[in-house]
């Protein structure tokens, strides 16, 4: 009832392991898989260098930016300090005068 199993040692070939044909298979998929697997990592360091440098020149031009506003901000506060500052001057000078002018007449 049970199927006839030659074993090793009656049959004329003897496997006792691979043969060179299936080392040789063996190593071009692991070296095809490798290099697949080194040129993707090659081409995601490529792009993440490129990223970095985009991020930077856009950093360097937020910065330019934000300076450019500051300091036309900070100008035009002094400016706006300066004419709220000048026709209070004037207005109690010019005050001054009118009061002085209608005392004479």
């Amino acid at each position: 009832m049970h199927p006839y199993i030659p074993s090793r040692a009656q049959g004329n070939e003897s496997s006792q392991g691979f043969i060179l044909l299936e080392v040789l298979i063996a190593m071009s998929l692991v070296l095809t898989s490798w290099l697949v697997l080194s040129h993707t990592y090659q081409a995601l360091v490529l792009r993440f260098g490129q990223l970095q440098e985009q991020r930077m020149q856009s950093r360097k031009e937020l910065d330019q930016f934000e300076i450019h506003l500051h300091s036309a901000a900070s100008a035009k506060k002094d400016l706006i300090h300066e004419s709220a500052r000048m026709p209070s001057r004037s207005n109690a000078q010019s005050h001054a005068r009118n009061t002085a002018h209608q005392k004479r007449w």
